[in-house]
């Protein structure tokens, strides 16, 4: 079993764009799968000899389609170029229409712990912007320094600084905290 894509190549229905794996992860859950299957319906009917992927239902299954054990061999090998996975010969009887394949292709491209690092980082950010806009004598504020408490002290056994700890800390002090707390460090 593949452990997954890194550093995929790219596909070839997007020669100017980055890698498809770079392009995947930063997408929500249905934008991912609308790309995939814009790539799936397109290699289909390039195997097919269709004049686009606008051609190929997404819910019809392979073999209504006009599938055989050739184009599905076909099928898959493009589909390996293209995704930089090793897919299984059987792929188009296993997942037997554009839709069930795109939902393999998505669960086979899961997280990268880059992608996942860049996107809590992204979220500290905005984190950081939004505390700095409150008001340390309001609700809001205290509110938001009890959830940063309960974040820091979950998950690594490290208990949670008091308030007078968090109401004195310069912004580089809370990010330090928060990286220590997230494992960061």
């Amino acid at each position: 079993q593949d452990p997954g894509p890194r550093g995929l190549a790219r596909s070839g229905a997007d020669d100017d764009g980055p890698d498809l794996w770079r392009r995947l992860s930063g997408l929500p859950e249905h934008e991912q799968r609308s790309m995939l299957l814009t790539l799936v319906r397109g290699h289909i009917a390039a195997v097919l000899g269709y004049a686009g992927a606008e051609a190929i239902e997404a819910d019809r299954p392979f073999q209504d389609l006009g599938f055989d054990s050739l184009t599905a061999v076909e099928l898959r090998n493009q589909l390996n170029a293209a995704t930089g996975l090793h897919l299984p010969t059987t792929l188009a009887f296993d997942h037997p229409s554009p839709i069930e394949l795109t939902e393999y292709l998505r669960t086979r491209f899961g997280p990268s712990e880059t992608a996942d690092a860049d996107s809590v980082l992204a979220d500290l950010d905005r984190l950081e912007a939004g505390l700095s806009k409150l008001s340390s004598d309001t609700d809001a504020h205290t509110w938001a320094m009890q959830r940063l408490r309960e974040l820091l002290s979950n998950g690594n056994g490290t208990p949670a600084p008091d308030d007078r700890e968090l109401d004195s800390a310069t912004d580089d002090e809370l990010f330090d905290l928060v990286d220590r707390g997230l494992g960061q460090s």
